[in-house]
């Protein structure tokens, strides 16, 4: 595990990186770029994401605990079917993301740009939406807990089928 924090810490820039499967804590990766790197079935605690550039990064079926992303700008990339807790994506460009299926339990995503993600199926729990932008966003057959779309353009976004969203 040394080795992979090691390698982590020694550069700016992955491409193709494999991180799948690892368990990785309290690890400062700010300022990072990433592009095309797997980080399925991985365990995330404590990680510091903040002003990183991810574009077609996986996180399938991972665990995504108590890390930031602010600042970030973050595309094409899949976090579907994960379980992702206690996270901030504030102030965020998070364009055509995949958060399908995925748990979002008390997360920040407030001031963020979420043009064309989807959250298909998704069950999305205290979590704040507050002034975004969520134009051509799918939450088609998502279930909500005391989510927050405070200020946000939910009109230009789809809502299907799932729980009706509440504006609080």
């Amino acid at each position: 595990m040394n080795n992979v924090i090691e390698y982590l810490n020694s550069k700016d820039n992955f491409i193709h990186d494999n991180f799948s499967g690892l368990d990785l804590k309290q690890i400062n990766l700010s300022g990072k770029f990433f592009t095309f790197c797997q980080f399925n079935n991985t365990f995330l605690d404590n990680i510091d994401f903040q002003n990183c550039r991810m574009n077609m990064c996986f996180f399938n079926n991972s665990e995504i605990k108590e890390s930031i992303f602010d600042d970030s700008i973050i595309t094409d990339s899949v976090f579907s079917d994960s379980k992702i807790t206690k996270c901030s994506f504030a102030n965020c460009e998070l364009h055509n993301n995949n958060f399908n299926i995925s748990e979002i339990l008390f997360c920040n995503f407030n001031d963020s740009d979420l043009y064309l993600s989807r959250f298909i199926g998704a069950f999305i729990d205290n979590s704040i939406f507050n002034d975004c932008n969520l134009k051509r966003v799918d939450f088609s057959d998502y279930i909500n807990n005391h989510v927050s779309f405070k200020l946000s353009n939910i009109e230009e976004s789809y809502f299907t089928r799932g729980k009706s969203h509440e504006n609080s």
